[in-house]
């Protein structure tokens, strides 16, 4: 009897000490037909079930003494089958994404088995594509977590510790891989092993600490992208023959390294943010600058002033930066540039030909001897040049006098109107109080213009870099006093969302130029390049918000203020990611016929001219921009052409699309991941009445609050 009692009590013991067979807090696609097909699952003990932390409620208890809380890890709200997306939260700060993505505190990833569609995979510890370097989660990976998954083309294992793990990745996803990210994962030196995934095209690095590749190992042959921004590193080397990408930015480079110039194949490199000691470059490596289709170097990257010679002097990149010729003196003579001693030197810029000793390969008394025989030639030929001259000079003054003296009454009022508007801006108290002294500008370079303005980088008091907003020659009158408008204008705004406004300087109205902070970062349009994750991340809706408080303080000014060409181009970004409004102009639109410069951006009822628009002009405008936040694309560009043949063609394409606009047929497209608050705030800011678009304030709060929810900001 007693050995009855003991042996039930032991058989109690093994039912009640029976646990999951697979550890705790793991996620696994291995759910024992508990959740959906391919619906990843966190396995708990079933006693655990009711303590899960996952963003989950289906938890169910299975007869394997395992719970299982499901979870719908396709895309944005599981809308995508071709992507799997899961968010790790640590132990202590939850991820809030407002249920967008699957999101769970696990400790662990167990082999996954995912859809034949799945073809991304992104797992990162935080929030969805925000990197805080440095901030990471624990987590043991499968040896075999994605090998078997050769339908998967993309991998993303970031902002966790695989410091531990390099050598381990190659065997972890499968031989498919096409691009890698690996990004704020706590390595130390370049992950070696990846040679043996033959297909990776795309590498990306960034956020980790001092990663090199050796010379001595050609690293991924197939490589055409390497990110390896915001590594601290100093030094970069590598053999990379099919690059043509590269992402160095935000390091501490002092130079462009040397091995970048062999990468004959790059279009594209991204190095802004580096503390380069020198501005000087051989012309070889300026040529290699120049042809690259996308370099970002900004005139601040570089510790020094310019200090060579405007003849030396040469612009590379996206931003017109300027360099120096380190080899002028040698690239400049014959001997180093023509050696073919059949060339005549007449071929060539003067300026390109050296005179000096022993620069030809002719002896010096048979260049004599020619020198004497060619002076009569030389004579004829500067006698012959000197009387075109006259008369070209003779029949300009002759065609000058014919002009003036059947105009004359006409000249004589422009010049009399003139002398006036001039003499009326010395007495412009308002414009004197703005003025800055003109021999405290220096000029760098254009970066922008439009059809009557120009955009100048300039240097002020050889200190602060400047933008210099100025007319082109070709002017009126009523374009001079419609600046000065401006100007009044643009000095009366104060808000941290607008370009600051610095002062003005002039010695006639005709050479009139207003002075606004530098914005370094270029504008939204080329921020939101088609390369780019097209996902709404706290960057992206933080530059909506920042455009739409900007429209807020304008419009609750007395009176209210319509910006009127609100667009991508004219909303520009700061080095801390701030966006700022500029092209404010408070003049009336007077045409549509605008190109695809602002016209896309336009309202109803400013394309149909019909009624006078106010405030809601704006907001229509904002709604269309952000269309261009979600998709990346211009307004429309998907049917721009459609009816196109030739360039008559897309006119009347661009003016038919601005008909169906008027009449409420046509708006923007928007992305199947457009978060529903987002669509839904775009289509009542489209709206075609007016009256029915909501305030500015509104908007605001709107956005304010899905910042909120989405990123708890």
């Amino acid at each position: 009897m007693v050995f009855l009692l003991i042996t039930a009590q032991l058989i109690f013991n093994i039912i009640g000490a029976q646990e999951c067979f697979i550890p705790a807090n793991t996620l696994t696609t291995s759910c024992n037909e508990s959740c959906g097909m391919y619906e990843p699952c966190l396995v708990y003990n079933s006693t655990e079930c009711s303590d899960s932390s996952s963003n989950t409620e289906n938890c169910t208890s299975s007869f394997d003494m395992c719970s299982y809380a499901c979870f719908q890890a396709f895309g944005a709200y599981n809308s995508d089958p071709t992507q799997f997306i899961f968010l790790v939260s640590s132990g202590t700060e939850d991820v809030n994404n407002n249920g967008i993505y699957a999101t769970a505190n696990i400790t662990a990833i167990d082999q996954l088995v995912l859809s034949p569609q799945t073809t991304d995979v992104w797992i990162q510890g935080g929030d969805y594509q925000q990197i805080n370097k440095g901030k990471i989660v624990e987590l043991e990976l499968a040896p075999d977590l994605l090998t078997s998954q050769s339908q998967v083309r993309s991998v993303s294992l970031m902002s966790m510790n695989l410091s531990a793990k390099s050598y381990d990745i190659p065997y972890m996803i499968p031989n498919s891989t096409t691009t890698l990210s690996l990004s704020n994962t706590l390595l130390t030196e370049f992950p070696s092993h990846l040679s043996s995934l033959s297909n990776i095209m795309i590498l990306w690095l960034c956020c980790t600490y001092n990663i090199l590749c050796s010379t001595t190992f050609t690293c991924l042959l197939t490589l055409t992208c390497r990110d390896l921004h915001q590594n601290s590193v100093s030094t970069f080397e590598g053999n990379f023959p099919g690059l043509t990408e590269l992402y160095l930015n935000i390091n501490n480079l002092t130079e462009i390294p040397a091995v970048v110039f062999t990468f004959k194949h790059l279009t594209k490199l991204a190095i802004q943010n580096n503390p380069f000691t020198s501005r000087s470059f051989t012309e070889s490596q300026i040529t290699f600058l120049q042809g690259l289709t996308s370099l970002d170097l900004v005139d601040s990257d570089f510790q020094v002033a310019v200090n060579c010679s405007l003849a030396e002097q040469r612009v590379a990149g996206n931003n017109n930066v300027v360099v120096c010729v380190s080899d002028f003196a040698s690239t400049g003579s014959v001997s180093g540039e023509f050696s073919d001693s059949s060339s005549s030197s007449s071929n060539y810029p003067i300026s390109r030909i050296s005179y000096s000793s022993g620069s030809t390969s002719v002896d010096k008394d048979h260049s004599n001897d020619a020198d004497r025989s060619s002076l009569p030639l030389i004579v004829a030929m500067a006698i012959i040049i000197v009387l075109i001259v006259l008369i070209v000079t003779a029949i300009f003054y002759w065609q000058q006098h014919i002009n003036g003296s059947t105009r004359g009454v006409h000249n004589s009022m422009n010049d009399d109107s003139s002398k006036r508007r001039a003499t009326e801006l010395w007495d412009d108290d308002d414009m004197l109080q703005l003025q800055v002294n003109c021999d405290d500008i220096q000029d760098i370079r254009v970066i922008g213009g439009g059809a009557s303005t120009i955009v100048w980088l300039i240097r002020y008091r050889n200190s602060v870099l400047l933008a210099s907003k100025r007319l082109r020659e070709v002017i009126s009158t009523e374009q001079a006093q419609t600046f000065v408008d401006e100007i009044k204008l643009a000095s009366k705004l104060d808000h941290p969302n607008i370009v600051t406004f610095i002062g003005a300087a002039w010695s006639t109205r005709f050479d009139m130029q207003a002075l606004f902070e530098y914005v370094e970062n270029g504008d939204l349009h080329s921020y939101l390049a088609p390369s780019r994750p097209r996902y709404w991340t706290r960057i992206k809706l933080q530059l909506a918000v920042d455009v739409i408080e900007a429209l807020v303080y304008v419009h609750t000014l007395t009176p209210p203020l319509v910006h009127q060409e609100l667009s991508s181009r004219n909303v520009l970004i700061s080095t801390d990611m701030q966006a700022k409004l500029s092209g404010f102009t408070g003049s009336r639109l007077q045409s549509v016929n605008r190109g695809i410069g602002s016209s896309r951006w336009l309202a109803p009822e400013i394309i149909s001219g019909t009624r006078d628009y106010d405030q809601a002009a704006d907001i229509f405008t904002f709604g269309v921009l952000l269309s261009e936040f979600d998709t990346h694309e211009f307004p429309y560009s998907n049917i721009a052409y459609d009816n196109a043949a030739g360039e008559s063609g897309n006119t009347l394409g661009e003016l038919a699309i601005l008909q169906k606009v008027a009449n409420g047929t046509l708006r923007p497209a928007f992305s199947d991941t457009c978060p529903p608050i987002i669509l839904e705030l775009a289509k009542q800011c489209m709206s075609q009445e007016p009256r029915d678009r909501p305030l500015a304030l509104k908007i605001a709060y709107t956005l304010r609050m899905l910042q909120r929810e989405a990123f708890n900001m």
